[in-house]
């Protein structure tokens, strides 16, 4: 039931609502960016760990030993693409900063046909277009109000690792988005510890209750319960269609910054965030049934004949057989069925034999 109602889509969009909330908790943490994100890293993967602990996930350390190169380079990425994201809030606003980084599924879903082999259809192009051209205005780069140079300097950086990220965790799909979580958490924490260690001051650390139940926030929710969402839901989802969901971060975070920061939310903004939902709706609704019948139709011309031929003649020639024609049939005919058809038939010939056989001996 949670599976049916929690699919892949559902899943990316309550992980990109959560994620566009991160600058309103960043603004409330005292805490240099780089300790931020080691207790990030550190309490989301010790929050998961507890749950593999008490059996309420199940672990895949096979799946995870075969790709652990792959997970311990996407960790390391993952750790520079947080101290990025959260350096570009302090130089810019939350709305433009996030903007800029979201411009990762730009990235990602240019680079899906040449390494996942996903097909950027018409509608998706179009539904592409229309989202970048809305992100124009929610930055403000339509009227020439564009601010914040470094910051927004640093969240394209961050947008590159985030891009790099995604793609190298959707390779991984035998490893389940829990586990995935997990392990890219703990060495991220790992990288992160002497680089705290070595760049910060902690005895200068200014600490305040709110910055502690903000960070704990952070690495529970943000962290150990969205990114194992995040790495699920990118698992199962083609790239074009990550992309556009991608950009719900960015329109609930100009919301969340001006409801909540009291960040100015101008006219023109409010179109760009329009444009944006419209372009999002316009793809997923108007391809979904297309999508469907094309899924269908490559399943089934994938389909090896094992599946699709040894189950109908299981089901539909071995139930008419009678006593007279099983005895009819011999050893000798069974083997030449087997050297004439393929092994799938040989396997359903033989057991509708053997269970034919056994009734005429009864």
């Amino acid at each position: 039931m949670e599976e049916k109602f929690l699919t892949p889509k559902r899943k990316l969009v309550v992980t990109m609502l959560l994620f566009s909330t991160l600058g309103l908790f960043r603004h409330g943490i005292l805490f240099p960016s780089s300790v931020v994100v080691f207790f990030r890293a550190l309490i989301g993967f010790l929050f998961l760990a507890a749950l593999f602990a008490f059996g309420r996930l199940s672990f895949s350390p096979a799946a995870v030993m075969k790709y652990k190169k792959r997970i311990l380079l996407a960790g390391i990425i993952t750790a520079a693409d947080w101290i990025l994201l959260f350096e570009a809030y302090r130089y810019t606003t939350v709305a433009i900063a996030t903007m800029c980084y979201c411009m990762s599924s730009l990235m990602f879903m240019l680079a899906s046909p040449f390494f996942f082999g996903d097909k950027i259809t018409l509608r998706k192009g179009v539904a592409m277009g229309g989202a970048i051209f809305g992100m124009l205005f929610v930055s403000g780069v339509i009227n020439g109000e564009l601010k914040g140079g470094l910051g927004i300097a640093l969240a394209l950086m961050g947008a590159v690792c985030y891009a790099t990220v995604m793609g190298i965790s959707k390779t991984m799909k035998d490893v389940d988005g829990a586990s995935l979580a997990l392990m890219e958490l703990g060495v991220a924490s790992v990288v992160m510890l002497p680089y705290v260690l070595l760049t910060e001051d902690l005895t200068l650390l200014q600490v305040d209750m709110r910055s502690i139940v903000y960070t704990l926030i952070l690495g529970v929710v943000h962290t150990g319960l969205a990114y194992a969402m995040w790495f699920n839901a990118i698992q199962h989802l083609p790239a074009p269609t990550i992309s556009l969901l991608s950009y719900v971060d960015p329109v609930s975070a100009v919301f969340v910054s001006a409801i909540l920061l009291s960040e100015p939310l101008s006219p023109i903004t409010a179109i760009g965030c329009v444009i944006v939902i419209a372009s999002m709706v316009y793809s997923e609704l108007g391809g979904s049934e297309r999508q469907a019948e094309a899924n269908l139709v490559e399943s089934a011309e994938a389909m090896p004949i094992t599946k699709a031929e040894a189950i109908p003649i299981t089901k539909a020639e071995t139930i008419p057989i009678t006593k007279a024609e099983t005895i009819s049939i011999t050893k000798a005919e069974t083997i030449s069925i087997a050297q004439a058809e393929a092994t799938p038939i040989k396997q359903s010939v033989g057991s509708a034999t053997a269970r034919s056989s056994n009734e005429w001996r009864k």
